[in-house]
């Protein structure tokens, strides 16, 4: 009897330890498909070659299927699309966005719709056909604009934060920069900038803030996802 309880009484912990040792695996594979599409994706800039991205491209997919963390499934989803749209290939990346449920940027329940529209105007833009980009770019301005309108009190208290990690580190952020830069492309920049110094000087913003929304509407490339 003696013998019998010992046996259960270790079954558990082999089964526990044996748990646990899987779990490491998956972290340090997770970690290292992380640093392996990073490289490549660096490697594509240095050298404009595209078969890193095509690497990149297949060490991610192989994470979509086997990081089941959040934090990695996060971080791959936003990888894939950056890829594609390294790759030109936006059309693919507007079928992902839709397969992906965005839930997790839960204070910004446009963000699905946001990201398809945005890669559906990247691919008018590539094929230069500028008036329907611009249609795909006025909805994305009317949709931020009136969510913005809807949560103004607790935007206009965000941006105006003294510290500008506490701003970064919610996603309300996001709308502004999006916002801006979605008027950048459709109006020009010298426009916006106005429009942005008018903003920050009549809530009195952050100014580090501000200047990174400004860097973002002169120097990012359309063509080129970000999160912004």
């Amino acid at each position: 009897m003696k013998y019998y309880i010992t046996i259960l009484f270790f079954i558990p912990v082999i089964l526990f330890s044996q748990c646990d040792t899987k779990k490491k695996k998956d972290i340090n594979r997770c970690k290292n498909i992380t640093e392996k599409t990073a490289k490549y994706i660096y490697q594509f800039q240095m050298t404009d070659d595209s078969l890193y991205l095509d690497s990149a491209l297949t060490y991610t997919n192989k994470a979509l299927k086997k990081c089941n963390e959040d934090k990695d499934k996060i971080l791959f989803s936003f990888r894939k699309i950056d890829i594609l749209s390294k790759k030109h290939d936006y059309l693919s990346a507007i079928r992902f966005i839709k397969s992906v449920n965005y839930s997790f940027v839960s204070d910004l329940p446009y963000y699905n719709d946001f990201l398809s529209n945005r890669f559906q105007a990247m691919e008018y833009h590539y094929k230069k056909k500028y008036i329907k980009r611009d249609s795909c770019l006025m909805i994305i301005n009317k949709t931020l604009e009136n969510f913005m309108k809807q949560n103004k009190e607790k935007i206009d208290s965000l941006v105006a934060l003294k510290n500008i990690n506490e701003i970064l580190n919610n996603s309300l952020h996001l709308t502004y920069i999006q916002y801006f830069y979605t008027r950048s492309v459709l109006f020009g920049y010298k426009k916006t900038k106005s429009e942005l110094d008018s903003c920050q000087k009549k809530i009195n913003g952050n100014k580090r803030f501000y200047e990174l929304i400004d860097y973002q509407c002169k120097e990012n490339d359309f063509l080129d996802f970000n999160l912004f």
